[in-house]
């Protein structure tokens, strides 16, 4: 929309400060149109009318018309305080000519947009405590919060400060929908809390959520629980538990999402479980995602394949199941 098919460079904004109608849609330039389209969201539906697994976006308006065509934003991002920081590459020739002569590298900008006289305060993460680090972490700003989880991923974090974060979890408030943002931050910093090898909670913490928080944000913290790779050997049986009974496909997704981070043993009956979801069938991501789970357990066991073709509800599955099977 706007011009041209070549786009570089993506952000959702999330600060609060941002407006209906902008805050979680997304943004993309549009590099033969000088201007970042918009696009938005909406929730995937099944047949029967219920909320698929993903989302679907529809051009909305333009963002920014820089009316310039030798703008080129290659890279967008959400900076401190809700600003929007972009990087313009600022040259007439856009594509198609690799010659180096052909280009101009003396006019790259950078432009910062912000609300009208805002002034944000410089934050040195670096010089932060550990306790000033895990106070950030329930911040309202997404670029706040982000920046102290990933100075605490970098440390060594000593016992205490890995105590201390962890009982926000497990010793605080039971979470809630109103916390959820909080309780997946805690999550998103599986990696971090295992430095000395003090926690292996991964499927206590999974658990312990299960129950209470919105599924969209649970999936988050599952993923972001199996990426870790915190070697909990509780794990593998609470994913099966949620393969079998849970009824959202958000959870599903990120089900398959988390198998292919497993070994092939340990996502054998994980898989089989998500098979037998026939009401899958029609969803704009599960049947692929479940397939991308299956394949590498059907390239190193046929006989498993035999068996999850004979329970396989989800027709796309079955046909690749055996088209593998018969290349084997």
């Amino acid at each position: 929309a706007g011009g041209g098919h070549a786009h570089a460079g993506l952000c959702i904004p999330q600060h609060p400060s941002w407006p209906d109608g902008i805050r979680g849609n997304v943004l993309m330039n549009n590099i033969h149109g000088a201007r970042i389209n918009m696009d938005v969201l909406e929730r995937t539906k099944n047949p029967d009318g219920r909320d698929g697994s993903g989302y679907v976006a529809h051009h909305g308006a333009d963002f920014i018309n820089f009316h310039d065509k030798a703008s080129q934003i290659v890279d967008l991002r959400e900076g401190p305080d809700g600003t929007l920081w972009m990087i313009d590459w600022y040259d007439l020739n856009q594509c198609h000519r690799p010659q180096r002569e052909a280009h101009d590298y003396t006019t790259g900008r950078i432009f910062r947009l912000g609300k009208k006289g805002q002034i944000v305060k410089a934050v040195d993460f670096a010089k932060l405590s550990n306790d000033a680090l895990v106070d950030m972490i329930n911040n309202a700003d997404p670029f706040l919060w982000r920046a102290a989880c990933r100075q605490l991923q970098q440390k060594q974090l000593p016992r205490e400060a890995v105590n201390r974060l962890w009982d926000y979890v497990f010793k605080g408030t039971p979470p809630d929908k109103a916390s959820v943002g909080f309780w997946q931050r805690i999550g998103w910093l599986g990696g971090a809390t295992n430095h000395d090898g003090a926690i292996e909670r991964a499927a206590g913490l999974v658990e312990m959520f299960k129950p209470v928080m919105l599924p969209s944000t649970f999936a988050g913290l599952l993923a972001a629980t199996v990426e870790s790779k915190v070697k909990d050997p509780r794990l593998p049986e609470v994913l099966l538990d949620l393969a079998k009974t849970h009824k959202s496909q958000t959870i599903r997704l990120a089900l398959a999402s988390a198998c292919q981070r497993l070994p092939v043993e340990q996502r054998k009956p994980i898989v089989l479980a998500l098979l037998a979801h026939e009401e899958d069938k029609d969803d704009h991501n599960l049947p692929l995602m479940y397939w991308y789970a299956a394949e590498p357990i059907v390239a190193a066991d046929p006989a498993w394949a035999a068996e999850a073709l004979a329970a396989c509800k989800i027709p796309k599955v079955s046909e690749f199941i055996a088209r593998r099977l018969s290349e084997k």
